[in-house]
């Protein structure tokens, strides 16, 4: 929940706009189903949404679901059945959807109240602080926070005791370290993505011309890097100056860092040459990765950054 930054801006721009929205949840499935439990949408009340729970197959009905839940001001389970009476071609061709069942929970939350536990969990996200939101359904309790130093990877369900917990995860944080048109790539890539984007060059004068960042660092020294990383939590960083100094300062300092992702752009000639500069341990570090990206055979700025992005999220999904 929240772990793209398009969920943190959604609520601040229907804040703003004075709308109401609903949060929905997937909180059970059986079946195929286009997503699994904990899966999170939010409809505010002029119908702009963020997020999905299926391939388009339920979203358009729970629109109506969404107009009920604000005008009475509690929340609501909705099934969708979407099985097949069996596996046969003919009813593969005549059903709809994944041949799946989601229960959805429809919890509407008011701008007049700043959204409720919506709205702090939202803060809590945009904060980076680790937190599990507990949420009583359809019996009666308090919503409550627990605050936690991992956060598991999947919401929890409660059939009996009617309770749904979620993790609220801090959006997806990487740092860019480099100008030029592969940055920029990258950057593009990464809001796509949902992830936050900082860029750090120590070229002020050509970061302006660096568009859709988050945020853009300009480091006065290299030294001004490694206090960036004292103070700020990263989740990927990638490594792409093209000056051979600067990017060997950048991959040692990140590597003695707590980031989960550490990428160097580059040829594998001027990557060993590097590694031997540093000591030849560090490539012995499974957080490092080079040449940065996937080999999908990638030559334009826009390929690279489709590489570099699908690498960070198969290792941010713990996938080999």
């Amino acid at each position: 929940m929240f772990e793209h930054k398009t969920f943190t801006r959604f609520v601040d721009e229907s804040f703003e706009k004075g709308l109401d929205i609903v949060c929905l949840s997937i909180v059970q499935t059986e079946g195929s189903t286009y997503q699994k439990p904990g899966t999170t949408m939010l409809v505010n009340s002029a119908h702009e949404m963020v997020g999905v729970l299926s391939g388009g197959c339920i979203e358009e009905a729970l629109l109506h679901c969404c107009d009920e839940v604000l005008q009475k001001g509690q929340g609501k389970l909705v099934t969708h059945d979407l099985r097949l009476p069996d596996d046969s071609l003919q009813s593969w061709e005549e059903g709809v959807g994944c041949n799946g069942l989601i229960q959805v929970w429809l919890e509407p939350f008011y701008r007049s109240k700043h959204y409720g536990i919506l709205g702090e969990a939202a803060s809590y996200a945009k904060e980076g602080i680790p937190t599990m939101l507990h949420r009583p359904l359809l019996k009666e309790g308090k919503d409550a926070f627990l605050e936690v130093k991992t956060l598991p990877i999947k919401a929890i369900y409660d059939e009996k005791e009617q309770t749904l917990v979620q993790p609220i995860n801090p959006s997806f944080k990487v740092l860019v370290l480099g100008i030029g048109s592969a940055v920029q790539a990258v950057v593009d890539m990464a809001n796509i993505l949902g992830w936050q984007t900082i860029v750090g060059d120590s070229r002020q004068e050509r970061l302006a011309s660096l568009l859709h960042a988050d945020q853009k660092i300009a480091f006065n020294d290299l030294h001004a890097f490694e206090t960036l990383l004292e103070e700020e939590r990263f989740d990927a960083c990638v490594i792409m100056s093209h000056v051979f100094k600067e990017d060997s300062f950048y991959l040692k300092s990140a590597l003695k860092s707590g980031i989960a992702y550490i990428g160097l752009l580059g040829s594998q000639t001027r990557t060993n040459k590097i590694v031997e500069f540093l000591g030849e341990s560090i490539a012995l570090d499974e957080r490092f990765h080079a040449p940065i990206g996937l080999n999908i055979g990638a030559k334009t700025p826009q390929a690279i950054a489709l590489a570099i992005c699908a690498e960070i999220e198969s290792v941010k999904n713990k996938r080999a």
